[in-house]
């Protein structure tokens, strides 16, 4: 599973783009300006991976919330490895969250997780603490709304990189009982290398979620794999991807 922000430019990089979604089973997408990215991407796997059935979601944009660039966060995955019975793009707390998070109920025969909701979020530069700090809270209230425990959060939990990780060390999540984020504090996820403390994360709500993934996750050097140029890694995306790999049985 992948969590990124990708930009759609040359062709060289579409490719690039294109292998890097390719080789995770559900991609979180953190912003997207035009919806036809989606469409674009999901029309590249489908030719690059014939059989596999790629589908995408695209969240509902926030009017709300005027600061907004416009970006639109959005799931990619595999139809033949996941199926989902619910997805779509929560409004009840725009006055906690920036932008409002988007979700999708998966499920997985293959895994030992075979059932669990993935939240997408994006935090502000200026109120990404408060908004790490209330995920505890937006838990309880999803999970009964939903009526569900097993609940994965993603997302870039650091917008503009004012947040250290000893802030989030001592963060709400950080000491909340069952909670775990899935990606340490040494692994940075910016692609410029003269600027740390990105912070795209994966925070698991319970300890079964927490449990039905592999140790912890990394940052994707695509910079390095795909032989790129900081120039042309940086107009894919800022951040570098992040996955963690679920347990299969």
């Amino acid at each position: 599973m992948t969590e990124g922000r990708y930009n759609n430019e040359t062709e060289k990089l579409k490719g690039v783009i294109t292998q890097v979604i390719g080789e995770s089973v559900i991609t979180v997408i953190q912003g997207v300006l035009d919806e036809q990215v989606y469409v674009s991407v999901v029309d590249r796997l489908n030719q690059k991976y014939p059989g596999v059935g790629w589908a995408y979601y695209v969240g509902d944009y926030d009017k709300n919330n005027d600061d907004d660039v416009g970006e639109r966060m959005g799931f990619f995955f595999r139809t033949d490895k996941v199926a989902f019975t619910d997805i779509g793009t929560w409004q009840e707390d725009n006055d906690k969250f920036h932008r409002a998070p988007i979700y999708a109920h998966f499920r997985c025969a293959e895994c030992e997780l075979k059932d669990f909701y993935l939240f997408g979020f994006h935090t502000w530069t200026l109120t990404a603490l408060e908004e790490i700090n209330e995920l505890p809270a937006f838990y309880r209230n999803v999970s009964a709304h939903f009526n569900v425990e097993n609940i994965l959060f993603a997302g870039d939990m650091n917008a503009g990189y004012f947040v250290t990780p000893d802030q989030i060390d001592g963060s709400l999540p950080s000491s909340e009982p069952g909670f775990k984020w899935l990606i340490g504090n040494d692994v940075d996820s910016l692609t410029f290398s003269f600027v740390s403390a990105s912070l795209q994360r994966f925070l698991a709500c319970t300890e079964e979620v927490a449990d039905g993934f592999e140790d912890q996750g990394q940052a994707v050097e695509v910079q390095q794999i795909y032989n790129l140029t900081q120039e042309e890694a940086a107009m894919i995306s800022a951040l570098k991807p992040v996955e963690v790999f679920l347990k299969v049985e």
